[in-house]
């Protein structure tokens, strides 16, 4: 029943609230994507300055957009994994929703690992409706979801901040490989690092090929003052 009412809040509120038209996110989007691919000559450069920008982006949204009241009412207090990934579901559509105008799906699954577990989100919009980056030129090799991957990556990172748990759980987030959409991971503080990055490896070969988990580590602590566990020199 709560899930239901924050739903329809988040509707209600992007029917009688300015909201940003989806063609007006398109076009900012569209110059920004053309400033950095002028700068920037590598796709995989790119495609990580790409996750950087998001991540500023999605954490400005969160500490702007969201209340720790209306946090509280989905995100449970025992911190049970399967409350945990209805939250994670929940707010990912709605956070898409208030951003696209549509409801995407967004299946979870709880993954028990050593010392504790992993919750893996996989996001998927509706390919029949219109979003920000949908249709936006690019150079090839460049997969302009880094930039949504690192919003998501950001705003359940400044979630867990305002909900004073992020000493809790860490997240991390990226595209899909070969069709839209997102993939992500909320990773209990518990489970070692190496065996996170194993179980996130084992479920998306390619999760950390482009943009690595340090890489998250950096822009995290620069634009929220978070930290997430890496991994330790050899």
């Amino acid at each position: 029943m709560k899930e239901l009412v924050v739903e329809l809040a988040a509707k209600l509120q992007k029917k009688f609230a300015p909201t940003v038209h989806v063609l007006i996110a398109k076009l900012l989007f569209t110059m920004f994507l053309a400033e950095v691919q002028g700068r920037l000559s590598s796709p995989d450069e790119i495609n990580k300055e790409l996750h950087k920008y998001g991540a500023w982006i999605g954490s400005r949204c969160m500490a702007q957009l969201a209340k720790p009241e209306d946090l509280e009412k989905i995100h449970p207090r025992n911190q049970e994994p399967c409350k945990v990934a209805r939250g994670m579901s929940l707010y990912g559509r709605l956070a898409w929703y208030l951003f696209a105008g549509h409801l995407p799906t967004l299946e979870t699954e709880i993954i028990e690992a050593e010392k504790g577990v992993l919750i893996k989100g996989v996001l998927k919009p509706d390919p029949e409706k219109d979003y920000f980056i949908k249709g936006v030129v690019s150079m090839k090799g460049v997969n302009l979801f880094y930039f949504t991957s690192g919003a998501y990556e950001a705003a359940a990172q400044m979630g867990f901040k305002m909900l004073n748990i992020d000493n809790l759980w860490w997240s991390v987030w990226r595209p899909l490989e070969g069709e839209e959409g997102l993939i992500g991971f909320y990773v209990w503080r518990r489970v070692p690092v190496e065996k996170a990055v194993e179980v996130i490896e084992k479920n998306a070969p390619w999760f950390f090929k482009t943009v690595s988990l340090e890489d998250s580590a950096k822009f995290l602590r620069e634009y929220l003052g978070a930290s997430i566990p890496v991994l330790r020199s050899q």
